[in-house]
């Protein structure tokens, strides 16, 4: 989602929700890149937060987030474990990175499916131009999606919103009363 206000409605699920929720017209690509090219962009991508302490914490939620901080160029990555701790300074956060329970190696061969946007380095995600395209899809994302959705008929929330980062310090703690439970 491109907010963090973006959401799904609960019931029915119409095509002007999907597309609201994916505004852009991007594609889908599967990139081929290594486990170095992944951290990089994690530290990228950790670049959303200020600096803070555990023990001085913002009043307000957004206080931890970087004043140029676009919502679009927080990415969330799914089938790997990491930790991202904002108490660090920039470009020394992913304190965890891991696949399938073992340390990601800096060689390590994936494939991610991320939008043209990023995979062309949009947002300031130049590693991902060192990644091999190896395939392209001919739908835009938002198509994609709503086809998925209308597929699937009934969504679960729990079943695709899996827990699979943690943010340091705990900030879901201080500003929502509890840390996300795993897998939700």
């Amino acid at each position: 989602l491109f907010t963090d206000s973006g959401q799904l409605p609960q019931g029915q699920i119409a095509l002007r929700d999907v597309y609201s929720a994916y505004i852009y017209d991007n594609t889908l690509y599967v990139l081929e890149i290594n486990g170095d090219i992944l951290r990089r962009a994690l530290e990228k991508d950790a670049e959303y937060f200020n600096q803070v302490s555990a023990g001085a914490l913002p009043a307000d939620p957004k206080g931890f987030v970087a004043a140029n901080a676009r919502d679009y160029n927080w990415d969330i990555y799914t089938g790997v474990d990491y930790t991202i701790d904002i108490s660090k300074p920039v470009g020394q956060r992913v304190t965890r990175l891991q696949f399938k329970g073992k340390d990601v190696a800096p060689d390590q061969k994936f494939r991610i499916a991320i939008n043209n946007y990023r995979a062309s380095g949009g947002g300031g995600f130049a590693m991902f131009k060192e990644g091999t395209r190896v395939w392209a899809s001919t739908s835009e994302i938002r198509d994609l999606m709503a086809n998925w959705v209308q597929a699937k008929g009934t969504i679960d929330p729990a079943a695709i919103n899996v827990r699979n980062f943690t943010l340091l310090p705990d900030v879901y703690t201080k500003y929502f009363g509890a840390a996300p439970a795993a897998g939700g």
